[in-house]
C-alpha cells in the first residue's frame, strides 16, 4: 500500500511540476508552448488517479471477500459498505468532471485572449494610414 501511495505522490509531484512550467509560459503569451506541459500534467494526474483507483479496487475486493464470509451473520452491513464504495466512486467521477471543466475553461480563456489580441492587431492595422507613393508616368 505504501508503494502505491508513493507512486501516486510521484505522479502528483510530476503533475505539479508540469503545471508550474506551463504557468511560467502563460504570462509570456506562449500558449502553444504551454500546451505540452498542460497535457503532461493531465496525464500525470490521470496516472495518479488510476493508481488510487487500483488501490481502492483492491480494498473493495478485500471488503467483498470479508463480506461473503460475514454475509451469513449480517447482510445489511455488507450492503452499507457497497453503497459507500459506490458513493466514493461517484465522488471520484465528479472530481474528474470538475478538473476537465476547469481545463476547458482555461483553454477557453486562453482562446479568448488570443482572439482579443488578433482583433486588436487587426484594428491597429486598419487605423494605420495607407501611404501611396507617386508613380512615374510612362505615357
Amino acid at each position: 500500500m505504501l508503494e502505491k501511495l508513493g507512486k501516486v505522490k510521484e505522479h502528483v509531484d510530476n503533475a505539479v511540476g508540469q503545471q508550474k512550467e506551463a504557468n511560467q509560459k502563460l504570462p509570456l503569451r506562449q500558449l502553444p508552448q504551454a500546451q505540452p506541459n498542460q497535457r503532461a500534467s493531465e496525464e500525470e494526474l490521470k496516472k495518479a488517479l488510476e493508481a488510487l483507483q487500483d488501490e481502492e479496487q483492491q480494498q473493495q475486493q478485500q471488503q467483498q471477500q470479508q463480506q461473503q464470509g460475514n454475509e451469513e451473520e449480517n447482510e445489511e452491513g455488507g450492503k452499507d459498505e457497497q453503497q459507500e464504495g459506490q458513493q466514493d466512486q461517484e465522488q471520484g467521477d465528479e472530481e474528474k468532471e470538475k478538473e476537465q471543466q476547469e481545463q476547458e475553461m482555461q483553454a477557453a480563456k486562453a482562446e479568448d485572449i488570443l482572439n482579443e489580441e488578433k482583433d486588436q492587431r487587426e484594428e491597429r492595422r486598419r487605423q494605420m494610414p495607407v501611404r501611396f507613393r507617386a508613380v512615374d508616368k510612362n505615357w
